[in-house]
């Protein structure tokens, strides 16, 4: 018997759709919940209310309205003077206000009251509508005056309550608050909405929002749809690639396992917490929330002395991808301000992934084999993810670090991407190439200018390979093109904030007076820099060894006069990348000698590589700075550089190979013991905002390791070479 069509089976498409619908339709609900479950609206200054007074006790005050915090609120209250007669108070914790002139009232009677409450309206983030506090009782304004209130969270308003303390007045009010629709109001500003308001007001104030979750709603449902088309036999293929995995794979796997775990206990100060606010933290958090409204300013407090004022309004000059990378939390209003410990891990293991790529690629390349040497592979990650300044960079957990380190990631992903486009230049490798390198460039623009130059350099060859094709070669110029506007992007987003093409004004900096500013002459590049800059990154040691945990220390790089012009403003310790990264440059050096007698592909691509790190290198070397987690903006060119030299180390003579081989497990050894060294010694003595705990526990490693070795005579210095 035939089927009624009702009882047929659906389709594959049909059964994509239904799928992708309700994934779509339940992502939409649960991420709507998860938004809205905390989330209050601010009130509107001007509210309708009525008001019976029934118990009364002359001398004595109640609140009406309550809103901040214990020594930052604000209190609209009552003062019964006798049976029949009260009068209204606004306090401001701190500085006081004016009490109203008596007013009668008939007891147990519903009187009229109209309140203008700045302080209703005054949460961070939105806009405030004047300054004016303003009591009517019985249509007869009896209480006017102007105060600009204390900002609060926007849970922090109660009616008829007053949990925060204070002596205005006591802790509840006896007689009965009711809004004009007869509802009583009665504690916290969340009881007193109803579910409709939360959401109207939450479409009112946070229509990005709103916007986003639809977005990532629709994903979810298209990610759905796809996954049912083809995800079985993409399972099933992806577990098979990981049974069939080579010793290569599992020894990379192992060696960034043990990276990430070393690193997380860094990051964390030995906590293993992840999620947990860090001082000087949360700016990506607000930048995040002010995206999701069209804003590009933050709070004073997101960003407080690094800030960039123009016409009253406070800006970062750091790039806004790490806090697109946070959109989803803040839409869904989760662990906000604490995401920095994470997000820095995230960003460690994507780039050592991106490393590792690299390394198979020029292995391909060079090589001519599949997979590289499992014994070079581990030397590799673990000169990139413990050797390096990437590790360094997992010392503290704050803005600083998070944007440097999220620069490199992207950085490498983008030139892996490049790479693999020079590889296929049919394929649609630039498109990844190009969106990593933008948001290299928008979290640390040396990284980004580094990523998105090997870009263009790429496309200019690939368009003067195929100049006798005019269609092909036009394809590659405006590759290049699109690189070029992705690094003006960079002016561009200076423009929106700053009104300049400007990078970087300093004028605009709290910082900077003008003094400061004359010293640079306002600018924070120089080429009279180059002599300097180039010694302390490239030639001088300034590394001396003492008999006293860690043992290895670094000295601050000073201009002496055989660099008397140079115009500097900020100094740190800093050690050069011969020394400090020893095995990386051990290895991108290295590329560039074997890759003179290696393939012509790998050839070419070591030469682009080393072109395009030419202007990050130059503006790197005109700053007015030096640092130590500034020599992570060399990573990752260095990187793409090592993973070449690393796959020629493979390929040369079984002789020269273990020789050379020998000499880089000596320099990996170095460069993870310098690292740690000066890492743990920067935590936990030099750099702020490391909780106490992490200092205590490193003080107690320092004196344990100190009394367990003998006295000793202090070793030579090495800051000899000027």
């Amino acid at each position: 018997m035939a089927c009624r069509p009702s009882d047929a089976p659906m389709s594959d498409s049909q059964s994509q759709r239904a799928t992708a619908w309700l994934t779509g339709a339940l992502t939409l609900v649960l991420l709507g919940l998860v938004a809205l479950r905390d989330f209050v609206p601010p009130l509107a200054p001007l509210q309708e209310l009525m008001l019976r007074l029934e118990r009364v006790q002359p001398g004595t005050s109640e609140p009406l309205v309550t809103t901040g915090r214990t020594g930052a609120g604000d209190f609209l209250y009552v003062k019964y003077i006798d049976e029949h007669t009260v009068a209204f108070g606004y306090d401001k914790w701190g500085s006081g206000g004016p009490v109203s002139d008596p007013v009668r009232f008939t007891p147990g009677a519903t009187h009229s009251l109209v309140l203008r409450l700045p302080a209703l309206q005054n949460v961070p983030g939105y806009p405030t509508d004047g300054d004016e506090v303003q009591v009517r009782f019985e249509g007869r304004v009896v209480l006017e005056t102007r105060v600009r209130p204390h900002a609060r969270d926007s849970r922090q308003v109660w009616f008829a309550r007053n949990p925060i303390g204070g002596s205005s007045c006591g802790p509840e009010f006896h007689g009965r608050l009711l809004n004009a629709r007869g509802r009583p109001l009665v504690g916290s500003v969340d009881t007193v909405l109803s579910p409709a308001e939360r959401f109207q007001g939450w479409l009112k104030f946070r229509p990005g929002y709103a916007i986003g979750i639809v977005l990532m709603s629709v994903g979810a449902g298209y990610a759905a749809g796809r996954l049912v088309r083809g995800g079985r036999a993409a399972v099933r293929e992806w577990s098979a690639r990981i049974c069939r995995a080579p010793a290569t794979h599992r020894a990379a796997g192992l060696t960034i396992a043990a990276c990430v775990i070393a690193f997380a206990w860094l990051v964390t100060g030995g906590s293993w917490r992840l999620i947990q606010a860090d001082s000087f933290g949360e700016f990506y958090d607000f930048q995040a929330a002010r995206l999701l409204e069209a804003r590009l300013d933050v709070p004073e407090k997101a960003i407080g002395g690094e800030a960039f004022i123009l016409d009253g309004k406070y800006y970062g000059y750091f790039g806004p991808t790490p806090a697109l990378i946070r959109l989803p939390f803040v839409i869904c209003d989760l662990a906000f301000g604490e995401l920095t410990r994470a997000a820095m891990l995230l960003y460690y293991v994507a780039a050592l992934l991106a490393a590792y790529l690299l390394l198979c690629l020029a292995t391909r390349w060079v090589f001519h084999q599949p997979q590289p040497k499992s014994w070079l592979t581990v030397l590799f990650i673990l000169n990139v993810g413990l050797g390096s300044t990437i590790f360094f960079l997992g010392s503290r957990a704050y803005l600083y670090h998070e944007a440097i380190l999220a620069g490199v990631a992207f950085a490498l992903w983008s030139a892996w991407c490049s790479l693999r486009q020079l590889d296929a230049p049919q394929s649609h490798w630039w498109l990844g190439a190009l969106v990593c390198g933008a948001l290299s460039l928008h979290a640390r623009p040396p990284t980004g200018l580094f990523a998105l130059t090997l870009l263009g350099c790429i496309a200019a060859a690939l368009a003067w390979r195929s100049r006798k094709t005019p269609g092909v070669a036009r394809r590659h110029a405006l590759l290049g093109a699109a690189a070029v506007l992705a690094v003006l992007s960079y002016n561009g987003m200076s423009y929106l904030k700053f009104k300049t093409f400007e990078g970087c004004p300093l004028r605009l900096s709290v910082q900077y007076d003008a003094k400061r500013l004359a010293a640079i002459d306002g600018k924070p590049f120089h080429v009279a820099n180059l002599p300097f800059t180039f010694s302390t990154y490239f030639l001088r040691p300034n590394l001396r060894a003492e008999p006293r945990f860690p043992f290895l220390f670094v000295d601050r790089a000073k201009p002496d006069g055989a660099f008397a012009g140079a115009r500097m403003d900020y100094l740190s310790a800093t050690l050069a990348l011969p020394y400090s990264m020893a095995g990386l440059f051990f290895l991108a050096l290295g590329s560039a000698a074997w890759m003179w007698r290696a393939s012509p592909k790998g050839r070419f691509g070591v030469l682009l590589i080393w072109s395009a790190a030419v202007p990050m290198t130059l503006a790197m070397l005109a700053a007015v700075a030096v640092a130590q987690r500034y020599t992570a903006d060399f990573c990752p060119a260095l990187i793409a550089a090592a993973g070449f030299g690393s796959a020629a180390l493979a390929g040369s003579r079984q002789v020269l190979r273990v020789l050379l081989g020998t000499f880089l497990v000596c320099l990996t050894v170095w460069s993870i013991v310098f690292t740690a060294a000066f890492t743990l010694e920067y935590q936990g003595t030099v750099v702020w905002g490391v909780p106490e705990d992490t200092r205590a526990r490193y003080r107690r490693m320092q004196q344990r390791i100190d009394h367990a070795l003998p006295a000793r005579p202090s070793l030579p210095t090495a800051n000899t070479v000027d």
